[in-house]
């Protein structure tokens, strides 16, 4: 259904209809006299639903993204992936080395400095091998009584 060119009083009463939750809410929340037009009622729904919409970020972004301190790898990993998945067409080359270049010093990044990862899967398949191991060990250390 195209109604490009359709009249403003059309527009503003089919939009309701694309409209759920607390957008519906929203517009039946305003006044009958408040919108004249529909570039009126556009103007008031994006003021009011500017900060709900998807921030589009670029690669770079993720060259930010460290291991905090303290901070588990699984921790890590999942806010890694999160913000990846947010970037759409990224090289995943750049994710592996990224990633590699933000995580923390210590054991784990010793053993991949000395493995060959060819690709970012790879480096996927064993950071979720060692989040088992790492787990596995917390769990067999819990049974003995370590902390």
């Amino acid at each position: 259904m195209r109604i490009y060119n359709a009249p403003d009083q059309l527009l503003c009463q089919v939009f309701p209809a694309t409209l759920k939750g607390q957008a519906r809410t929203w517009f039946h929340s305003l006044r009958a006299d408040t919108i004249t037009n529909f570039a009126e009622l556009t103007r008031q729904f994006t003021d009011q639903f500017i900060a709900n919409r998807r921030i589009v970020r670029d690669p770079s972004h993720l060259s930010g993204i460290r291991q905090n301190e303290g901070e588990s790898l699984r921790d890590f990993f999942r806010r890694f992936t999160s913000e990846a998945h947010q970037i759409q067409g990224v090289d995943p080359e750049l994710l592996r080395g990224v990633f590699l270049s933000g995580l923390r010093p210590g054991g784990f990044y010793s053993a991949l400095m000395r493995e060959t990862m060819p690709s970012y899967p790879d480096l996927v398949h064993r950071v979720e091998a060692q989040i088992a191991a790492d787990e596995a060990i917390e769990v067999h250390r819990q049974q003995f009584g370590g902390g």
